[in-house]
C-alpha cells in the first residue's frame, strides 16, 4: 500500500456547509429519479447539491438532460475509451472524476444511482459518526461475493470528508497495474486451447475447486483487489493511520457453491492461513453481518435482487445487484422495496421535471 503519513489532513476554509452527492448515470433514469426522491424526504434537514454525470450512450432515449436545475447539476457524457482493459469500470472513474471540481461542500458522498439509504437523517448521521470517530472515508464495502478489496468503504456508497483528503488528490480510476487487453485476451485464448484433463475427471465444478486450491497453494488469494472503479483511493489510501476508514456491516451468508464439499473445506481451511484483506471470509468483526432483513421482521430484499445492508441494528440501504435472478429488477419492484422499508410511498417517476429528458438550459 501507498501511504500518505508524511501529510497532515488540509482544511479548506472556503467550503461550504452540507453535503455534495455525486453519480453518475447509465441506462438509469427512473432509477435516480427514485433515488433523488428518497433522499430528499428523508434528509430535509440537510442542504444536499446533486452533480450528475449523464454516461447514457446518445442513442439511450431517457437521459438526464444536461443543465442546471436548482440544486442539480447535470454534466454531459464522457467518451469511454476503448483500449482499456476495464472500458466499463474506467468509463464510470473518469465520469466520477469530471464532477470533482464542481464540489463546493465539505462532505463528498458517491452515490450508486440504484443504491437506496432507508434511515431517516441518514446524511447527518453519517456525518456526525465520522466526526465522532474522526474518519476521512465511511461507507459500504463491496460485497465479499464480488471479490474486491476489503475493510474499505466503495463508490456505491463512500462519504468523504475533503478537509481530511483534498478533493483534488482523490483519483477513482482503477490501479494502473492492470494487464493490457490485448495481453489479457492472449492468456484467455491460450487457456482455452489448454486441455483440461481436471474437468474430463472431475467434472466441471470440482475441476474448478481443484484449481482453486492450486492457485491458493502457489500463493494465490480469492480476493482478487480486481482493479475497478475507487481502486486507487483504497490502495492510496487503505491503510493510511491519518485518514481513517470505516465500512457499514454488508448481509453475507456464504454459500458460494466452491465453498462446499470437501473440497470446498479445503478452500476455506487455506484461506484461513492468509493475511485478513487476502481472506475470501471476511474476519474482521462487524465487517459482515449474517442476519438479514427478513431475519429481522423486514422485507426479503436479498431474494428480490438486492444486496443488504445494516447500520444501527436497522436496516441502512440496499443495492440493486440481481446476481440471484435472471429477470432484471424492475423500477416498480425497486419502488417496492423501498416503500417497504421506509414506510414512503413513492410518487409517479414520470413526473419529476428536473430529471425529465430533453430539458436544460
Amino acid at each position: 500500500m501507498n501511504r500518505s503519513t508524511a501529510e497532515q489532513p488540509v482544511v479548506d476554509a472556503d467550503r461550504h456547509a452540507g453535503v455534495t452527492i455525486a453519480t453518475v448515470a447509465f441506462r438509469c433514469l427512473a432509477l435516480l429519479k427514485l433515488n433523488v426522491w428518497l433522499t430528499s424526504r428523508l434528509n430535509p434537514q440537510t442542504p444536499v447539491q446533486w452533480l450528475i454525470a449523464e454516461n447514457s450512450p446518445p442513442e439511450e432515449p431517457n437521459r438526464a438532460a444536461v443543465g442546471e436545475f436548482g440544486d442539480m447539476r447535470v454534466l454531459p457524457r464522457v467518451e469511454p475509451d476503448p483500449s482499456h482493459p476495464r472500458v466499463g469500470s474506467d468509463h464510470h472513474a473518469r465520469a466520477l472524476m469530471s464532477l470533482l471540481p464542481h464540489v463546493r461542500t465539505r462532505y463528498l458522498l458517491t452515490l450508486d444511482p440504484d443504491f437506496y439509504a432507508l434511515q431517516p437523517d441518514w446524511l447527518t448521521q453519517m456525518i456526525r459518526h465520522m466526526q465522532e470517530h474522526d474518519l476521512a472515508f465511511f461507507g459500504v464495502p463491496w460485497h465479499p461475493r464480488w471479490r474486491k478489496y476489503r475493510y474499505f468503504p466503495c463508490v456505491h456508497c463512500m462519504l468523504i470528508d475533503l478537509e481530511r483528503v483534498p478533493v483534488d488528490r482523490l483519483d477513482f480510476r482503477a490501479s494502473a497495474a492492470v494487464r493490457p487487453a490485448k495481453e489479457q485476451q492472449s492468456q484467455a485464448e491460450e487457456n482455452a486451447r489448454r486441455p483440461d484433463r481436471l474437468k474430463r475427471w472431475l467434472g466441471e465444478a470440482r475441476a474448478h475447486q481443484m484449481r482453486t486450491i492450486i492457485h491458493l497453494l502457489r500463493g494465490g488469494s480469492l480476493v482478487r483487489e480486481s482493479p475497478d472503479t475507487g481502486h486507487e483511493i483504497y490502495r492510496q489510501y487503505g491503510d493510511d493511520p491519518l485518514r481513517k476508514s470505516q465500512t457499514i456491516p454488508v448481509v453475507y451468508q456464504p454459500t458460494d457453491w466452491e465453498l462446499r464439499g470437501p473440497l470446498g473445506l479445503a478452500i476455506r481451511c487455506i484461506d484461513r492461513c492468509k493475511p485478513p484483506r487476502r481472506r475470501f471470509l471476511p474476519s474482521r468483526p462487524g465487517y459482515v453481518t449474517r442476519r438479514d432483513f427478513r431475519r429481522r421482521g423486514y422485507i426479503d430484499a436479498q431474494n428480490m435482487g438486492f444486496e443488504e445492508f445494516i447500520w444501527n441494528d436497522k436496516p441502512f440501504a440496499v443495492h440493486i445487484r440481481q446476481w440471484r435472478h435472471a429477470e432484471p429488477v424492475t423500477v416498480d419492484r425497486a419502488v417496492e422495496v423501498v416503500s417497504s422499508l421506509t414506510g414512503l410511498d413513492a410518487p409517479s417517476l414520470e413526473h419529476q421535471p428536473p430529471m425529465r429528458a430533453g430539458e436544460g438550459k
